[in-house]
């Protein structure tokens, strides 16, 4: 799981698009193109805060359940709305 936290760690620095192979909690396995945020630790498990491109929404994964990551060639740019201040607000102002 280090390896994996280097490695997002290094994308979220240079800004690049992230293609990974995600195994949800109800064994249900996606293959997405995301725009690393930040990564947090919270629950116990570090997380990774993200845009999705698939959901077109910004996505929390737990890092422990990507189970393939490379950097994406992906070109497409993120919407205008994104980053990680919009991120954060957005987690600050949600009801659990």
């Amino acid at each position: 799981m280090y390896l994996l936290w280097g490695r997002i760690h290094s994308a979220i620095e240079a800004r690049r698009w992230l293609n990974i192979d995600y195994n949800s909690l109800s064994e249900v396995v996606t293959i997405r193109t995301v725009f690393p945020l930040g990564l947090f630790y919270w629950g116990g498990k570090w997380t990774l805060g993200c845009w999705c491109e698939l959901r077109g929404d910004y996505r929390d994964l737990r890092v422990d359940c990507i189970t393939k990551l490379e950097l994406s060639e992906h070109a497409g740019s993120l919407p205008v709305h994104v980053s990680l201040p919009a991120y954060i607000e957005l987690k600050n102002t949600k009801v659990y």
